[in-house]
């Protein structure tokens, strides 16, 4: 039944994502107010398909039905996608999104689809808490035998009680708190490791950590 609602919800809102990012484009610069709704509208679009996807996720994480898809690709290209994807998001919410890329291709076996959640989960995360006028950085670091990709922000911080249940399931200050169990579960299943480090009112930082050959964990 998940799955159906998922199917039937996804063009829909992806029709509605995609409208208003055009109409956005048109009005850049000549109708600010208008423009600023047009925001509004995409961002939670975009903040709706990435709920309903946390619960198809969380469903198929619990009956063992989530399978990896590991095919050579680009992980530059990958993080570069999906933050110029999160971007408008953060934009209409007054936060600066940067990027720290290096500008060779990493060549590596990952699932495309997976990661772009993971980080959609981080980044959407970082623009709820994160005040107006904050920042929020992503970096991808190439190591001998790894990639770090991390996800900072300068927004509310967690507090060290709740640090420690972060990623447990149905755990959240809003969505369906499944976000972040997701992330982790997606990383284990790549081979790799999502931690967290934080401090209140100094912001937030994940660090994922993915193996180059990783020896791929079975759902």
């Amino acid at each position: 039944m998940t799955a159906e609602l998922m199917h039937d919800l996804k063009m829909p809102l992806q029709l509605i994502c995609s409208c208003a990012q055009m109409v956005q484009c048109q009005l850049k610069g000549r109708e600010p107010e208008a423009e600023r709704y047009i925001g509004m509208l995409m961002e939670n679009a975009m903040e709706m398909q990435r709920m309903l996807l946390n619960v198809v996720d969380f469903e198929r994480l619990n009956n063992g039905m989530v399978q990896l898809v590991a095919l050579p690709g680009n992980m530059t290209s990958c993080v570069k996608e999906i933050c110029r994807r999160v971007l408008p998001m953060a934009e209409n919410a007054g936060i600066r999104l940067t990027w720290d890329v290096p500008e060779d291709s990493i060549g590596m076996l990952f699932d495309a689809e997976k990661i772009h959640r993971i980080l959609l989960n981080l980044l959407s995360n970082a623009v709820r808490f994160t005040p107006q006028g904050g920042e929020i950085q992503v970096r991808l670091l190439q190591m001998e035998r790894s990639v770090r990709i991390v996800v900072s922000d300068n927004g509310c911080g967690i507090a060290p009680e709740a640090l420690e249940h972060i990623f447990e399931r149905g755990v959240s200050k809003g969505g369906t708190g499944y976000g972040l169990f997701i992330a982790l579960e997606f990383a284990r299943l790549h081979g790799g490791t999502l931690t967290v480090r934080s401090e209140v009112g100094a912001g937030t930082t994940f660090f994922l950590d993915l193996p180059k050959k990783p020896e791929f964990c079975q759902s």
